[in-house]
């Protein structure tokens, strides 16, 4: 059996933001949402404002330090995503593949 690397931080990484246009917020957690960002959300959500061809990445997603722009009052799902998890390990995967396709 391979042992796997321990992945003990989110650093440099945001790949579980590349695949979402808005924060996957549940609604009870949008209702508390300052207005502005939930502005923003609603208008991605009905078209007015496009994320790439792919659905994403995240609009709270800022590419340049691959970090969550509105870090602490991100949505439960990324809240609580598995650091190291499956789901988390098959994103940095592809992510790793994508870029050596690229020549990165």
């Amino acid at each position: 059996m391979i042992a796997l690397p321990l992945i003990e931080s989110c650093d440099d990484c945001g790949r579980c933001c590349l695949h979402l246009d808005t924060p996957p917020f549940h609604e009870r957690e949008r209702n508390s949402l300052p207005a502005e960002l939930l502005a923003q959300i609603e208008a991605v959500e009905a078209g007015q404002t496009s994320p790439d061809e792919n659905g994403g990445p995240c609009l709270w997603f800022d590419p340049a330090t691959k970090r969550c722009r509105h870090y602490d009052i991100r949505p439960d799902a990324c809240r609580y995503f598995p650091l190291g998890g499956e789901d988390c390990r098959r994103l940095r995967q592809e992510g790793d593949a994508e870029e050596r396709r690229r020549g990165r």
